[in-house]
């Protein structure tokens, strides 16, 4: 009896062994993951930002930068939760420390949901007030916004300048 019991409970040590490799593996994806997306999101949105701040010729703004750039400081915890994932071992305490933190992302989420349409909606009208749009292809994408409208030609496509020179 006392053979067939160790033998389960090294079993169980092993198959908890292999879950925790495939969790370390999983969360080092997810890290790279949301790590890029926070580089991503900071250098592009960063650079709008600073454009509009610096109050250049042109500007490129999108209002969907707004909130992803206020979601920045989510993603960094995102990151510090899944670095504890990785290494520290799955306990009890450790996950529901990650519940407890999900529950703040998940309050932190929704709140900068509610700030940022209107704050997108106030950088669209009071600093780019001044300047004229060179007008938006769709509405989820971003939009051109320069001093003065002869400036919005060198954004235009003109289908002519694509032709070959073999026909």
């Amino acid at each position: 009896m006392s053979e067939k019991r160790e033998n389960q409970e090294r079993m169980a040590r092993r198959a908890l062994k292999n879950i925790s490799v495939k969790v370390r593996l999983t969360a080092l994806f997810l890290f790279s993951c949301t790590t890029a997306a926070t580089v991503f999101i900071f250098t592009v949105g960063g650079s709008e930002l600073a454009d509009i701040l610096h109050k250049k010729d042109v500007i490129y703004y999108n209002w969907k930068t707004i909130p992803l750039f206020l979601w920045l400081p989510a993603f960094f915890y995102v990151d510090i939760l899944i670095v504890a994932m990785m290494f520290f071992p799955v306990t009890r305490n450790l996950l529901e420390c990650l519940l407890t933190g999900m529950k703040a992302l998940a309050v932190y989420g929704w709140l900068m949901l509610f700030l940022s349409i209107p704050l997108s909606l106030i950088i669209l009208f009071y600093p780019l007030g001044n300047y004229e749009s060179c007008g938006q292809k769709g509405p989820f994408s971003g939009s051109y916004y320069v001093k003065e409208i002869k400036m919005c030609e060198q954004f235009e496509y003109h289908p002519e300048k694509d032709k070959s020179n073999d026909q």
